[in-house]
């Protein structure tokens, strides 16, 4: 198992993610350390000037949580022991029998939404599947599968609900907390089954798959969601979309890890004001004495000594403040974040930093894949860049991360890091630019061209079996993230 599995990807208009997975090792602590530098045209005017690192840590989104376990769809529902199918059925089993012990209903409703969203990830993992290797017997087992997962949801969803009632009190959270779940894997398996119909519908033809098996899954969703009155399947688009965001946010939410973050570094730099202090002073005093010894006391010569001493003084304070400062912002992180489960109980760590470097503090290999695949031949020896270098540094606590979910098998931690680069548009030109062309014709016509910049990010991915390099670039126009694309070094124009 590799110890990081990565992925990257454009999230949105104006941001894009990178997905990190920490796999934990045997060890009593797992360590990993994020190393990205982002290549930014002096077109684009940022500086640390006009681009504080206050404004990069306010583009910078973390979120830390566990890795969904993985099971195969067809053992979601299953019954037996130890799947997530049996022990739903269990814990909503003991609830019922006793709806007023709370005990039971926490356990009900953490089985019903590691359910939930063991089920999501499983439809996920299956589209995957099926869309790479399109098969009908494959995409029969695929629904076939689907609507059991639900079947059953729906089958203890409804059991609860006929239970609830005066002899549940005003605990109502298991039946509200299943009712939803069906709503949610609901639209969930609905938008799943339409993005392969798409992807079937508009590549090439595969004449083996019968459709009519997905369309009439999809048309049995549909007609469940309207029986169930789910906003998520009908109704306006708005509340469609804000429902289904909930839902997702809540049954993921028993995954993420609590964060609590501070400046790091506040007694060094302390300290260093300290000894920038005493060296202007020793400067001071040394300036006193000698010409105390030279000149004598209440003389002319000697007030000017004093004066100048105390002028050179707030100077050299001042000087060896600013070196101080500089070399420990090599060696010293911006922010510690320490990551807890509910029980307060710490998981691990992370530090993170991010500077403006020069180019002789960029290592070798990080300048070699850069400059690799350039559009023009001049750009490699004409280069005119900022470099923005954020650097993360995990640490992973493997018992306490693998008693979190009892009975789950925690393998990794996913660390989602999503960066906004709204702030980078100000100073582009207009997206599109008229350029003039001699048609066929002999005539000069006008046609538009697009006005892209083009962003080098290279991320170094190290952990206690090695390191890996990669190098991407994000194509920007005014409007936002045009596209995102891997540069491979054997493949630098792909």
């Amino acid at each position: 198992m590799p110890p990081i599995d990565k992925s990257f990807e454009v999230h949105d208009q104006f941001q894009f993610e990178m997905k990190l997975d920490y796999w934990l090792s045997r060890d009593r602590r797992a360590d990993y350390q994020v190393d990205m530098y982002l290549f930014l045209p002096n077109s684009l005017d940022v500086n640390p000037g006009s681009y504080p690192r206050s404004s990069f840590y306010g583009d910078i989104k973390n979120y830390v949580r566990l890795k969904t376990p993985e099971v195969d769809l067809g053992l979601v529902p299953s019954l037996a022991e130890g799947q997530p199918g049996g022990r739903l059925r269990k814990s909503i089993d003991q609830w019922l029998q006793d709806p007023h012990d709370k005990a039971y209903g926490r356990v009900a409703e953490y089985h019903a939404m590691m359910y939930t969203s063991i089920t999501a990830r499983a439809l996920w993992n299956g589209l995957a599947e099926i869309t790479a290797n399109p098969d009908a017997t494959h995409l029969r087992e695929f629904v076939d599968e689907t609507e059991a997962a639900l079947a059953l949801l729906r089958t203890l969803s409804a059991q609860v609900t006929r239970a609830s009632g005066p002899a549940l009190g005003d605990d109502h959270r298991p039946p509200t907390i299943l009712s939803s779940a069906d709503e949610y894997l609901t639209a969930e398996a609905g938008q799943i089954l339409l993005r392969f119909l798409a992807a079937i519908k508009n590549g090439p033809p595969e004449p083996e798959l019968d459709l009519a098996v997905v369309i009439d899954s999809i048309r049995s969703l549909q007609d469940h969601a309207q029986a169930m009155n789910h906003a998520t399947m009908v109704g306006d688009d708005e509340d469609l979309i804000f429902r289904h965001s909930v839902h997702k946010k809540f049954f993921r939410s028993h995954l993420f890890l609590k964060q609590r973050s501070k400046a790091e570094g506040q007694v060094v730099n302390q300290v260093s004001m300290g000894i920038a202090a005493g060296l202007s002073m020793v400067f001071a005093t040394l300036i006193a004495f000698l010409a105390q010894q030279r000149f004598g006391n209440f003389t002319l010569p000697l007030f000017v000594a004093l004066v100048v001493g105390y002028v050179f003084k707030d100077r050299i304070k001042d000087l060896t403040r600013l070196y101080l400062e500089k070399w420990l912002s090599r060696r010293i992180f911006d922010s510690k974040t320490h990551f807890f489960d509910k029980e307060e109980r710490r998981m691990g760590s992370c530090r993170e930093m991010v500077r403006y470097v020069g180019k002789g503090q960029v290592p070798e290999d990080v300048q070699a894949l850069r400059h690799v695949g350039h559009v023009t031949e001049i750009a490699n020896f004409w280069q005119l860049e900022q470099v923005i270098h954020y650097r993360k540094k995990i640490s992973l606590f493997r018992k306490p991360l693998q008693r979190i979910n009892p009975g789950y098998h925690t393998k990794a931690v996913n660390d989602i890091i999503r960066i906004n680069i709204k702030r980078l548009l100000w100073n582009m030109d207009e997206p599109a630019k008229e350029i003039l062309t001699l048609g066929d014709d002999d005539t000069v016509k006008s046609v538009t061209g697009a006005r892209i910049y083009k962003i080098n990010l290279v991320v170094q991915l190290e952990s206690r079996t090695g390191k890996k390099s990669l190098r991407f670039r994000l194509v920007l126009d005014r409007n936002g993230i045009r596209r995102m694309q891997e540069v491979s070094p054997l493949h630098p124009d792909n």
